[in-house]
């Protein structure tokens, strides 16, 4: 039997029982799937943990813990990690080794632990191989990391540790306890949100109460990727935070009193308005709103349908991750079964290899190129050399793209149904240079040049709260007389024009654009017409665009927020990327929703400049104009 490293006595008492223990190896054979026993223990006494392995498959009841790795001590009195001895079990023999785990996971392991029962937990350091040695190690790796999936949804619950117990966390406690309380006391069957939101308005919030709620959601698990994965697959979530402990449920009634304008889950007040006057409010709805709608989502696949890959990663690219791949990998479990046996976990990848299989993955499986519509993030922030046609992922989104404009909130996370269809039923066509990683070839025809781009583009230090309600009036002249520059050209007539100035000013944000099948309807055209122009404008105008700015600034904004109109040779108008500039080509890939500026930069290679809304070319028409014929393949770097 292995010999029992012992705590050395030299040690003041009190270094003793702060100290912490390494795990220097565990037993082998490696098995599958293991599980994490803390032994029941009073609170002054050293934590005590077992591992047990097991076949995945066999039934055992157990909890799993999402926890932040990073969170640090709050006070300098913890200079050192918390320490903890964990006693490795196989059948027939014992053995026991010291492992060093960080401070806030040591904290959770203390406070998890039961005075008189054992506790069998997941835990990630512990059951699975978080930094392999060797190839045996790597292998039992990746079989973990693709098996997230059951491993959390099999789970009796999830508990999600928040820290120690502070900031008068016990008046959220009590109160979200109180809600959940009345939640079970409800005799009627509770079907929808309005009657949940309906208890939570039943028991309203002390300013106390709202302020410590702030201080929990300062947290910084509620911003963690892997957290919003893990709590999305738990059966139950279980709140912890010290000694104190809460339902989900509960704590989500607690969010409904204290911002009950973002409880029926609007996509404007989780995406464009998610910013308030009040930070708890903005956490609720940048936050907590997300991880309920992808959890009510998941629960119904057959009403949702399961999730792409691609468009998990970009709807929370703005929460945070400590390892780069982790943007991907993290939500992998969440992903359908095609992309998660198309972006199988790799260890070694880099982040532009996991990234370029990611996108390429998605426009041969899918046969679209909505990756290009995604902002690849500031050019300060990107690597160098990093490629035009792929999105950095790890930038902060600070414009949403053309096609994430639907304000239906059960497509919040579905692309299945197309917004726009610049390429008609072209599917996308990729080329791939096994030599030349960074480039990409795709087919696609050129449509038109940029004859010029507004001389006032958005500006960068135009802020949301400056501008709420009524658009700088320095951007909405300019714009306006931009367009007032040019006749009716490509559209014939003034009654076209003003009509594609109207939708260009919005992107064609409109309801018909979230329903197909009354989008090219006379009724719809005729009903949009008549929403456009039936508001009570100012008695002075300055053209269609003013007049827009004015009636339907909200829409204006998204539309034009850090992009540039611009018109074409064939007098075509639009808006683009801020970027945009005379001479950049204008064209229509195959698989595209949207048209693309494209720009030459020398020996057949091109760059994309990024998305645009062309009145003219977003449904197809430059495919019935026979340009089909004038099909081309560029290669972009």
């Amino acid at each position: 039997m292995p010999s029992l490293k012992k705590e050395p006595e030299s040690l003041p008492a009190e270094k003793r029982k702060t100290r912490l223990f390494v795990q220097q190896e565990i037993p082998k054979p490696i098995h599958p799937f293991r599980l994490l026993t803390i032994h029941a223990g009073l609170p002054n006494d050293p934590v005590r943990c077992s591992i047990t392995a097991y076949d995945f498959g066999v039934s055992v009841q157990y909890d799993a813990l999402s926890y932040c790795w990073e969170q640090r001590p709050r006070h300098a009195l913890y200079t050192e990690p918390s320490q903890i001895i964990v006693e490795l079990k196989r059948p027939g023999e014992e053995s026991f080794a010291f492992v060093c785990v960080n401070w806030n996971l040591g904290m959770a392991l203390t406070h998890l632990r039961k005075p008189n029962e054992d506790v069998t937990i997941w835990v990630d350091v512990f059951c699975m191989k978080m930094q392999p040695q060797d190839e045996t190690e790597r292998l039992d790796k990746i079989e973990n990391m693709v098996r997230m999936k059951e491993i959390f949804s099999n789970a009796r619950q999830v508990v999600l540790w928040l820290g120690e117990e502070a900031e008068n966390a016990g008046l959220v406690f009590k109160r979200s306890d109180i809600m959940a309380n009345g939640l079970k006391s409800v005799t009627a069957p509770i079907t929808t949100r309005r009657d949940q939101r309906r208890i939570s308005m039943a028991n309203p919030v002390s300013d106390a109460e709202r302020g410590a709620l702030e201080k929990v959601m300062q947290r910084q698990c509620w911003e963690r990727l892997w957290i919003l994965s893990e709590l999305t697959l738990a059966q139950k979530i279980s709140l912890q935070c010290g000694q104190l402990s809460t339902s989900w449920e509960g704590f989500v009634l607690l969010c409904d009193a204290v911002d009950p304008l973002s409880a029926d889950f609007s996509v404007e007040l989780i995406e464009a308005d998610a910013i308030s006057s009040e930070p708890v409010q903005t956490s609720i709805r940048s936050r907590i709103r997300p991880m309920q709608l992808l959890r009510h989502q998941y629960e119904r696949p057959r009403t949702f349908g399961h999730f792409r890959l691609l468009r998990l990663v970009q709807k929370f690219r703005d929460w945070k991750c400590s390892v780069p791949v982790d943007r991907v990998y993290a939500l992998l479990m969440l992903a359908n079964d095609r992309d998660r046996e198309m972006n199988p976990p790799v260890d070694g990848l880099s982040r532009e290899e996991i990234y370029s299989r990611l996108v390429k993955s998605y426009a041969k499986t899918y046969k679209r190129l909505d990756f290009l519509n995604y902002h690849k993030g500031e050019v300060a922030q990107q690597p160098r050399l990093w490629p035009s046609w792929m999105p950095y992922f790890n930038a902060e989104c600070t414009v949403p793209s053309l096609i994430d404009f639907s304000r239906d909130i059960s497509k919040w996370l579905r692309d299945d149904e197309q917004l726009f269809c610049a390429a008609g039923d072209k599917p996308a066509r990729i080329i791939d240079f096994p030599q030349y990683p960074t480039r990409l070839g795709l087919m696609g025809v050129r449509v038109d040049i940029v004859r010029s781009a507004a001389e006032v583009p958005w500006s960068t230090s135009w802020s949301i709260d400056d501008i709420r309600g009524q658009l700088p009036q320095e951007f909405v002249r300019g714009t306006s007389m931009f367009y007032q520059h040019y006749e009716p050209g490509a559209y014939g007539t003034r009654e076209a024009f003003d009509e594609a100035v109207r939708r260009t000013s919005i992107a064609d944000m409109t309801s018909q654009r979230d329903n197909p099948n009354k989008r090219h309807s006379y009724a719809a055209r005729r009903a949009l017409r008549k929403e456009l122009t039936s508001v009570a404008l100012p008695h002075e105008t300055h053209g269609t665009f003013w007049d827009m700015a004015h009636a339907h600034p909200d829409s204006v904004y998204r539309a034009h927020h850090r992009r540039r109109p611009f018109v074409t040779d064939r007098k075509y108008i639009g808006v683009g990327p801020q970027a945009a500039d005379r001479g950049d080509v204008l064209c229509v890939l195959h698989g595209g929703q949207t048209p693309y500026l494209i720009r030459e930069v020398g020996h057949g290679l091109w760059t994309i400049i990024g998305e645009c809304y062309v009145h003219g070319f977003m449904d197809g028409e430059s495919f019935l104009m026979n340009m089909e014929n004038m099909t081309e393949t560029f290669i972009f770097i």
